[in-house]
């Protein structure tokens, strides 16, 4: 009930852009404390990301966080953020990329089973497998057992 309340206050139909990167914290939020299921609210959250020019690569994580975990898939979420990390040919990632970010992008994608997002998670795997060993055991093991809901095996 209280979750439901305060999704109520926050859902605006005409989110701003200023306040994405607060009202993506304020979604993992909810997703943390169990509310995953369908509101306007994310539907909202979702159409901002879409319209809004760019991301933070710490936004995008933020964003993974809060509806990769959702029970409904947001696809103007989704495909924002596949145009921000697939280069033009839509098969690998664009450089710079975390390790961090590419297991939140390969879990956050595959938690749906969407066919749309075969694409990133497909890429992400190219990545991991490409990059192995680059990353040392720690941080392979930390992502494995961090990933909160979901296990990316890096070997």
């Amino acid at each position: 009930a209280l979750c439901g309340k305060l999704l109520r206050t926050l859902y605006k139909p005409n989110l701003s852009v200023d306040s994405l990167h607060t009202m993506l914290e304020i979604a993992g939020g909810l997703q943390w404390m169990g509310f995953i299921r369908a509101h306007k609210f994310y539907a909202s959250l979702a159409l901002a990301v879409s319209r809004a020019p760019t991301l933070t690569m710490e936004e995008i994580a933020l964003g993974l966080r809060a509806f990769g975990r959702l029970e409904n898939v947001h696809p103007p979420f989704f495909e924002k953020v596949s145009t921000l990390v697939l280069q033009s040919d839509n098969s690998s990632l664009v450089p710079g990329l975390s390790l961090q970010l590419v297991t939140s992008l390969a879990i956050g994608f595959s938690r749906h089973r969407y066919p749309a997002h075969d694409g990133v998670v497909l890429a992400c795997a190219d990545y991991l497998a490409d990059n192995i060993r680059s990353f040392s055991d720690r941080d392979m093991f930390k992502e494995m057992i961090g990933s909160g809901g979901g296990v990316v095996f890096l070997f």
